[in-house]
């Protein structure tokens, strides 16, 4: 099977336009689209040779593979049917550029991910116990659980099955708890006295050390804001309580390790954001098709069980927040230069509105849609009809966080977005033009001229 077949095999007409080396064809980029900006060479190699103009990847039917399927080397040879020993791949220009001007900034570091230990047995146990009764607090609260559903998107059956809670305190009161208590070391304060934990009211949000896990190493609080619009008597905004705490809205409880929060390991796609309840979204209306990974901050790393599952990713959009102005906030720019020369797989892919899925959400953004159109077109295929055949490759997992079967717009035959052709739709097209000149406009700002780097 040669390029050419592979093509028309994903649904494409590829048309011959030249007899240059032997027959030149064109077609759409399965990566990019278009309509004749991908050239194949049937004749050149064993099973042809690609050049995409737009986004620049080429190569042989291996190089395909690897590029448009998120197959590794020896998957991609065997499917191709050809023994072949490693050759690294071509970069594009941009990816050049990119390196380049993280090369010369520093951003280019050896980098060694951590792998974290757990929790002491007595930390879990007195953590998960706050975590179900929090759990209990919030499902009994139709306030809470309305104002979830508004503000953030979350439904009932995703709250109960990531086992979100909520902390009450006591009569409005944040909680304090002595550290010994749930299994830490004895210190002091600066009075002399025993240190606390302090359980601050709001959200809470368990993290396990991976999701078909019981091993609780990480409780992260979300506290209250004046926007949030909450009564008084519910919760006291985090601006206005003392002033030691007005710069914490998040508060991991102390003795919570920091491993990376993932959900659906099993994935072939990850998206990478900031926000735990921004993975928790993602993970409600686009679980089927793509994991997601939150790591707290822009300017944090993805911890060493974390980097095993996006290495072996077919892709990886990293949707960190975007600042309102284009490469206004510095580490905005460090972290996207430090993704790539780590992971080239990884392709930056901003919300088409707002600064993070929730607002992009809240704009009408259908968040299943703009993951799918960050695909390239085989993968994004792919994923689809696995997922309509219900072969998620889903293991076992905690009782009760089972992967959902569809995202918001119900049942398959339902979601206009698994429909075929939608991929080379209108509003498909239209998404990825927001996107991209969102990526246009940070890459001016952020990265130098053309001329520059490559000297």
């Amino acid at each position: 099977m040669d390029i050419l077949d592979i093509l028309r095999g994903y649904g494409f007409h590829p048309r011959k336009e030249a007899q240059t080396n032997g027959g030149e064809w064109v077609s759409p980029c399965p990566g990019c689209g278009g309509s004749d900006r991908f050239r194949v060479w049937p004749a050149q190699g064993e099973g042809g040779r690609f050049w995409c103009r737009q986004c620049g990847k080429a190569g042989d039917v291996i190089q395909f593979y690897r590029e448009f399927e998120g197959l590794g080397f020896k998957e991609a040879c065997r499917k191709a049917g050809v023994e072949r020993e490693y050759q690294a791949p071509r970069q594009s220009l941009r990816e050049r550029l990119t390196r380049s001007s993280a090369s010369r900034s520093g951003h280019v570091q050896a980098w060694e991910p951590v792998r974290h230990e757990l929790p002491p047995e007595r930390w879990q146990e007195k953590a998960g116990g706050f975590a179900a009764w929090c759990a209990s607090n919030l499902e009994g609260s139709r306030l809470l659980l309305d104002w979830l559903e508004e503000a953030r998107g979350l439904r009932l059956e995703t709250i109960r099955r990531f086992n979100l809670g909520w902390n009450p305190g006591e009569k409005g009161r944040d909680l304090y708890r002595q550290v010994t208590h749930w299994g830490l070391p004895f210190e002091r304060n600066e009075r002399g006295k025993e240190r606390s934990i302090w359980l601050p009211v709001g959200l809470t949000i368990p993290v396990y050390s991976c999701p078909d896990s019981v091993e609780l190493v990480r409780v992260k609080i979300r506290r209250p804001k004046r926007s949030d619009g909450l009564p008084a008597d519910v919760a006291t905004p985090y601006e206005d309580g003392p002033g030691w705490a007005r710069q914490a809205p998040y508060v991991a409880v102390r003795g919570s390790s920091d491993h990376t929060f993932v959900l659906h390991p099993e994935s072939r796609v990850f998206v990478v954001v900031e926000s735990e309840l921004d993975a928790l979204l993602l993970a409600q209306d686009a679980g089927d098709i793509a994991g997601a990974v939150a790591l707290g901050s822009a300017t944090a790393k993805p911890d060493a069980t974390a980097t095993e599952l996006l290495r072996r990713a077919g892709c990886i959009l990293v949707a960190l927040d975007a600042g309102k102005e284009p490469g206004g906030d510095p580490g905005e720019a460090a972290a996207w230069q430090w993704w790539l020369p780590q992971f080239p797989n990884a392709e930056r892919w901003p919300v088409p509105a707002g600064k993070d899925p929730n607002e992009a959400r809240l704009a009408g953004v259908d968040l299943r849609e703009w993951v799918l159109a960050g695909l390239p077109t085989a993968l994004a295929r792919s994923v689809v009809l696995e997922n309509e055949s219900g072969a998620s490759g889903c293991e076992k997992t905690r009782p009760g966080a089972e992967r959902p079967s569809y995202g918001p717009g119900g049942g398959p035959s339902e979601r206009r977005c698994d429909a075929p052709g939608w991929y080379h739709s209108p509003e498909a097209e239209e998404i990825r033009r927001k996107v991209q000149a969102r990526k246009a406009r940070f890459l001016a700002a952020t990265l130098p001229a053309t001329s520059e780097a490559v000297q």
